[in-house]
């Protein structure tokens, strides 16, 4: 998991967010 970052996609919603590979930032993925 550490090569993930994760990027809060709604403000204000902590549980909303997408979660980039460093290896590869073209594929996202989002978990709600």
């Amino acid at each position: 998991c550490s090569n993930l970052m994760l990027i809060e996609s709604i403000p204000g919603e902590p549980f909303s967010f997408h979660v980039i590979p460093f290896d590869n930032p073209r594929l996202q993925y989002t978990l709600q």
